[in-house]
């Protein structure tokens, strides 16, 4: 009896192994098949969508613009010769007039006398009406010339050396590009340590108003003939600056020495060449040797 209960014992924890057992391999089972499962999507997951543009080898050029202020070319006040009361006046602000054409009548205590234009020119500053006392002290008006006006602007000790004497530049009010001859460079500086220029503009339409502002833009160079990258391509951990290129369909990263840096573009010196496809947008989550699918290169128009 003995004998049966313990062959009976034994038969029951066989087969609650056995039991224990087919639960456990199920679960590896299924660990299993989700493992793999999960290891397909970390698999399509790595394929990062990228943006490149290719290396260029050039110059690296900035532009600066420096502003100044139109004026008239010439202005000349006219005088009055006897303090009087304006008897009549035959002009006002902005009419063209002639050397020795009649601008007014004076009237004063020795007769009559005629205010005459000095020269040609447009009329301003003229401020004074019919039955208004003129002194013989201060200007009755001023005669200016606005077929061509001056453009005055300052420069910095670095910049003088691009005007010199009958140069001649461009100058943009807006859209519009005027061309002007520089006149004059102030051997001495300012009060601000900078240089006065001014510059000669042609304006017979008289599209440009004196007082409006002209933009001159410098292009000056950084670097020659140098490997230029998109600036937003370069990347910096540790205090090494690199960049992804891409090769084969991954990600390469090359670390780079940059020589010059501006808001668009960068020169650099590294282990790639002109040509090359640099990545300039999806590269934050990149690692030397990530899968990329290029979607857009950005020298295609």
């Amino acid at each position: 009896m003995y004998d049966r209960q313990r062959i009976d014992f034994n038969g029951g924890c066989y087969v609650r192994k056995l039991i224990v057992l087919c639960v456990v391999s199920i679960f590896v089972f299924i660990l299993g098949a989700c493992s793999g499962e999960n290891e397909n999507e970390v698999e399509e997951e790595t394929v990062t969508s990228v943006e490149t543009e290719q290396i260029k080898k050039d110059n690296l050029k900035v532009e600066k613009s420096i502003y100044g202020t139109f004026s008239p070319y010439s202005q000349m006040p006219v005088m009055t010769e006897q303090a009087g009361e304006i008897k009549e006046l035959k002009v006002k602000n902005g009419d063209n007039v002639s050397k020795d054409d009649s601008l007014a009548t004076i009237k004063t205590p020795m007769g009559d006398t005629t205010v005459k234009a000095t020269k040609d020119g447009k009329i301003a500053q003229l401020k004074a009406q019919e039955g208004d006392f003129q002194t013989n002290e201060d200007p009755f008006l001023m005669i200016i010339d606005v077929d061509k006006l001056k453009v005055s602007f300052a420069v910095s000790t670095k910049d003088k050396s691009f005007f010199k004497e009958d140069k001649k530049i461009n100058i943009h009010i807006d859209d519009e590009k005027y061309k002007g001859t520089v006149l004059a460079l102030d051997p001495l500086p300012n009060e601000a340590g900078q240089f006065d220029v001014e510059a000669k503009v042609e304006n017979k339409d008289e599209n440009i108003t004196p007082g409006a502002t002209g933009e001159i833009i410098m292009t000056e160079t950084k670097v020659k003939d140098s490997l230029l990258v998109p600036t937003e391509a370069i990347l910096q951990e540790a205090d090494e600056d690199f960049i992804f290129i891409v090769e084969d369909g991954k990600a390469k990263r090359v670390a780079v020495e940059i020589l010059e840096t501006q808001t668009e573009l960068s020169a650099i010196k590294g282990d790639v060449k002109e040509k090359d496809e640099v990545i300039v947008n999806g590269h934050f989550t990149l690692s030397d040797g990530s899968e990329v699918d290029v979607v857009k290169d950005g020298n295609e128009e």
